[in-house]
């Protein structure tokens, strides 16, 4: 028998530590809108102005008069929660022939990977929803200062104005698409 060369020499095995474990980071969606639960698939909610609810009153009264009334609009409107759902699979050939340490990795990591999808899909509708100019009042005025030319900070501080003054509350967080 001759000295063991090339393949003979090492045993192929895959490389584990370059692939398992990625997933996408960053994601915003639950921070910018957060999950409710809700108990039915559709139903009402009330909506109030915040600036109602923030605004400082005149408080002060002369003697022998009436406290000034307060009032606040309130309304309704209804929501329907859509079903969002993906599924994977793990061929039971996979499952037979897994040794046990890799069928818990296979079966997690598929988990996992549906997960991700979901949770991208997520992000994206959230990223439509927050810089459609038709849901965002201060997109055009932010949005067109990147050219080089306007005075990008000094719109943004102007949006910040917008927003403060048509709710009440200064914000916070900012999305670029």
């Amino acid at each position: 028998m001759g000295a063991a060369t090339g393949r003979a020499l090492h045993i192929d095995v895959a490389l584990s530590n370059m692939a398992m474990g990625y997933r996408p980071d960053g994601m915003i969606a639950d921070m910018l809108f957060p999950t409710v639960t809700v108990g039915k698939q559709s139903n009402v909610y009330y909506e109030f102005s915040r600036a109602d609810r923030l605004r400082r009153e005149n408080t002060v009264r002369a003697p022998g008069t009436e406290a000034k009334r307060v009032t606040e609009d309130v309304s309704s409107a209804t929501y329907f929660a859509r079903n969002y759902a993906l599924k994977g699979s793990v061929p039971i050939e996979d499952k037979a022939n897994a040794d046990p340490i890799m069928l818990a990795n296979l079966l997690n990591g598929k988990a996992q990977y549906v997960l991700d999808k979901l949770l991208l899909d997520q992000e994206i509708r959230v990223a439509l929803l927050v810089t459609s100019g038709s849901n965002v009042g201060s997109y055009s005025a932010v949005g067109s200062a990147w050219d080089g030319t306007g005075d990008p900070l000094g719109n943004m501080n102007t949006a910040i104005d917008n927003v403060r003054y048509s709710n009440g509350v200064r914000p916070n967080r900012i999305v670029f698409g």
